[in-house]
């Protein structure tokens, strides 16, 4: 959490399916998830920057490619940002 409406992530993704939860203790919480299913994640960013806070439907973001990523959603402007991290 790096404010009231920002938080991040960063760390090593691997292909497959992604949803973010911002709570703990039930899994009856609401998620960030895509506004459509499959919406890709991969080294060149996401498909969609928008995304919805909910229980359902269970739309998940697909992630492409394995590597180091830095994720930051906003949810006070219901956006995402996805950047490869690098060693340059």
């Amino acid at each position: 959490k790096v404010s009231q409406y920002i938080f991040k992530y960063e760390g090593t993704l691997v292909p497959g399916e992604m949803k973010a939860c911002i709570a703990t203790g039930s899994w009856d919480v609401p998620f960030i998830r895509p506004t459509f299913a499959d919406c890709k994640i991969n080294k060149t960013g996401v498909e969609n920057p928008n995304f919805v806070f909910t229980n359902g439907p269970d739309d998940k973001w697909r992630v492409e490619e394995s590597a180091n990523y830095r994720i930051t959603f906003d949810l006070e402007h219901w956006t995402i940002q996805v950047e490869e991290i690098t060693n340059d």
